[in-house]
């Protein structure tokens, strides 16, 4: 089989999901340099054209198999209903599925209905996403869908102690001060409103390391999970929700924490480089990976993280990581402050010295280089493939609710989510245990 890869050239919406789409390219084209890749511009959909130039472009490389490297804007449905008629040789499809898949759930019912018996397969990045997509298929198709994490690199290395020292002096911490750093967006499922109280909480009960604690919060802020619709609405609503909160904590709080907004790469790193631990509680619904504490992890800095979803796969030493609990109860997710107390003491406790950041970054890197992952591309390549027709009752109902959704700003889930049986069986998936 020929394979060639589709991308569109416009940015996706979110900033990790640009870096995932190019490190795939570049690990594809690791295993195979001279992969043809075939590029298009969101607007050329609506152009015969473009059906001209596909079709000149999959005979002049013998393309039988293509594979979308992003799945989200535009959906594959709609380069594919434009394009495919034309080009009856292609004979395998191969989607790269982010945490946005339930947000097209229409889409993807009628791309599978559409590509009928053409052999398919599904990749993902992590096993909880996996167990979350296999929901929308029978389990006769379920080893179609395959886990490969994505693949991230780090140029830079972890700082020699001097120049971390350095770097926190410019930054305005002292010596003695244990730095934590949260990055990523500011929204509702985040939980950084949750990670504030946690924080106090310990602070509280531990007055040794009161004065130490010290918290930067590096992102912007959304609104997403916010509205009642569930859609994105920026119209800065959760952002006030959040300083009104925030206004009213007791002052000696308000100044450990600070608020440095959305970071350009180079600053953020050098925000991760003099930190102590990154932490993050999300329970964000999409959260099939996480970027950002892979990020932390590559640059050498411990993670406490939340034990849902993509997070649960990170772990590959139990000194570099230290998982909260998470719980799905009738009031919602509840996230445990007990295995949270207990990973905040074990880093407060440790030193985490140069040569243990240098181990920490060269595990991670190894695992999630371009040339690891793309031994898993090649593997998936090579192996037979079959049809993904055999979808489940599931990816009908939740299609239907996603189409309601749209035309009438209802919630997705009418009930108490936690208490709606389609969301359990879902999210369900997301809580990882202990031995899984």
């Amino acid at each position: 089989m020929r394979s060639a890869i589709i991308i569109c050239e416009e940015s996706p919406l979110w900033l990790s999901s640009k870096v995932i789409r190019a490190n795939i390219l570049n690990s594809y084209k690791l295993l195979n340099p001279k992969i043809p890749v075939f590029k298009f511009e969101y607007g050329e959909l609506l152009d015969s054209r473009l059906n001209q130039r596909f079709e000149s472009f999959i005979k002049a490389k013998r393309v039988t198999r293509i594979i979308f490297a992003e799945c989200f804007y535009p959906h594959p449905l709609t380069f594919l209903s434009a394009v495919l008629p034309q080009c009856p040789q292609i004979l395998e499809f191969c989607f790269h599925i982010y945490g946005d898949f339930t947000l097209n759930a229409p889409e993807w019912l009628s791309l599978i209905t559409f590509l009928g018996d053409r052999k398919t397969k599904f990749v993902v990045a992590s096993r909880a996403h996996k167990k979350f997509i296999e929901v929308f298929f029978k389990p006769r198709v379920a080893h179609q869908i395959i886990v490969v994490p994505f693949p991230l690199t780090e140029s830079q290395k972890p700082l020699t102690n001097s120049a971390r020292a350095k770097l926190r002096s410019e930054f305005g911490f002292t010596p003695d001060d244990f730095v934590i750093i949260y990055a990523g967006r500011i929204s509702l499922r985040k939980n950084v409103k949750k990670l504030i109280q946690f924080i106090w909480k310990f602070c509280n009960s531990h007055p040794e390391s009161r004065k130490r604690i010290k918290l930067i919060i590096a992102g912007s802020f959304d609104d997403l999970g916010t509205c009642k619709s569930g859609g994105v609405r920026n119209n800065g609503l959760y952002k006030t929700i959040f300083m009104r909160w925030f206004d009213k904590l007791p002052n000696s709080l308000k100044m450990k924490v600070s608020f440095v907004g959305f970071q350009q790469q180079l600053r953020l790193k050098q925000m991760i480089q003099l930190s102590d631990l990154f932490i993050s509680l999300s329970t964000f619904e999409n959260e099939d990976f996480g970027v950002a504490p892979l990020q932390a992890l590559l640059l050498g800095c411990p993670a406490i993280l939340s034990r849902w979803g993509g997070y649960s796969d990170f772990v590959r030493s139990p000194n570099d990581i230290k998982f909260v609990d998470v719980t799905l109860k009738d009031r919602g997710l509840h996230i445990d402050y007990e295995s949270f107390r207990k990973a905040l003491e074990f880093f407060i406790s440790q030193s985490f010295s140069h040569s243990r950041r240098i181990q920490c970054s060269r595990l991670y890197q190894q695992t999630y280089s371009f040339e690891a992952i793309s031994r898993f591309y090649k593997h998936i390549l090579d192996e037979s493939w079959i049809s993904l027709s055999q979808y489940s009752d599931v990816l009908i109902k939740y299609s239907k609710k996603i189409i309601k959704q749209r035309k009438t700003f209802a919630p997705i889930f009418k009930s108490h989510s936690s208490r709606d049986p389609l969301y359990k069986l879902l999210y369900s998936k997301y809580l990882i245990t202990h031995d899984q």
